[in-house]
């Protein structure tokens, strides 16, 4: 994935293994996580359009705590 500093991350992953991404816009800080929910409605979402998913990838870009604490007290 390339983030807002132009740099591309490159991670490993296994066969199956499947997670996505919170991404700071700031300091380029990286959250993995995983939610079935999210999964579930992702699946939903496809068969009520009559798509069939092969992959997807999700990233949600924003502040990290870090930074939002940053940018509140300026």
């Amino acid at each position: 994935m390339t983030l807002s500093d132009g740099q591309t991350r490159y991670e490993h992953q296994l066969a199956g293994e499947h997670h996505d991404h919170l991404i700071c816009i700031r300091c380029n800080a990286i959250i993995e996580f995983e939610d079935e929910t999210i999964e579930r409605l992702q699946k939903e979402i496809a068969q009520r359009h009559g798509f069939v998913l092969t992959s997807h990838k999700m990233q949600l870009c924003g502040l990290c705590p870090a930074c939002k604490d940053s940018v509140s007290r300026k």
